[in-house]
């Protein structure tokens, strides 16, 4: 009899305490719900992510540590499965940072051996004008693929941890989408009430859009609404036209709310991917 294939581990990097669940909080939540074990590791603490000028930086990452810690319970991530780091928010420098961050991230891959690596899609970086985005993107998709090189940071390899061989790189916020997830039902509650604890982080991003619309002389009645009505609103929204550009690009599909991800094989699986037989529990839909 063929042993029990062991659940498939999921290592996920995003650079900010909300940017999972904002993001792809749906797919966590059914992938967890599919009995895959997902790992999430937050780069900074999210020590800038405030406009208002009475609160200071110590204020604010301990109010996102502890909006964090709940919005993470509510798609399943338990205290085990959660990594902070501790890096200032808006302070990586993709370039700087590169040479302490990739490996700190090789080292975690090879002590966690996930088969997929999800993290944001670096082929926009040009355009993409938050530099935690381009340094964790970038660090993240080249950790994935270079931590089965023994010849790099052979140092780590103590405690029993050894190279590494990521199968794939699943990338989110990408303009080039290959893979829809449905996410109906319990994932897409589950995404919106994990956001609505980031009350801060909806604070800021409603002030944001308010201030620069005052720039330009407009204004949104959508703005004008309590932070909780905008975004139940924009996250049924947006995964509304999500699945509506799956169904463009797959008419026979029934599908009704997603988010979206492009699918990346490493090293030599890339190349022979149109031959994969992936098995039903490996898959992403």
């Amino acid at each position: 009899m063929a042993a029990a294939q062991e659940p498939e581990r999921i290592l996920i990097f995003e650079p900010h305490p909300d940017d999972v669940a904002f993001q792809l909080g749906g797919s966590v939540a059914k992938w967890i719900g599919q009995g895959r074990e997902v790992f999430v590791c937050t780069v900074t603490t999210g020590n800038s992510s405030t406009f208002d000028p009475g609160v200071g930086r110590e204020q604010i990452a301990q109010t996102l540590a502890a909006e964090h810690a709940r919005a993470l319970r509510r798609l399943g991530v338990d205290r085990e499965h959660a990594i902070q780091w501790d890096y200032d928010d808006l302070d990586l420098d993709p370039g700087a940072t590169h040479t302490q961050l990739r490996p700190r991230m090789i080292e975690l891959v090879r002590k966690i051996r996930p088969v997929t690596v999800v993290t944001m899609d670096p082929t926009h970086n040009m355009l993409e004008e938050n530099p935690d985005h381009r340094a964790t993107a970038l660090c993240a998709f080249e950790s994935a693929a270079l931590a089965a090189h023994h010849t790099l940071y052979p140092e780590q390899f103590r405690d029993g941890v050894q190279p590494h061989f990521v199968s794939r790189v699943l990338f989110y916020m990408t303009e080039f989408p290959t893979v829809f997830v449905d996410i109906a039902g319990d994932p897409i509650a589950a995404k919106t009430e994990a956001a609505l604890e980031y009350a801060s982080q909806l604070e800021l991003l409603i002030t944001d859009a308010r201030r620069r619309l005052d720039g330009l002389g407009a204004r949104l009645p959508l703005f004008d609404m309590p932070p909780p009505d905008i975004w139940r609103m924009m996250c049924r929204q947006i995964a509304e036209d999500t699945a509506a550009e799956c169904i463009s690009w797959n008419p026979e599909r029934e599908i009704h709310l997603a988010e979206a991800f492009r699918l990346q094989y490493l090293g030599v699986i890339d190349k022979i991917k149109d031959f994969l037989d992936i098995p039903e529990t490996l898959r992403f839909d």
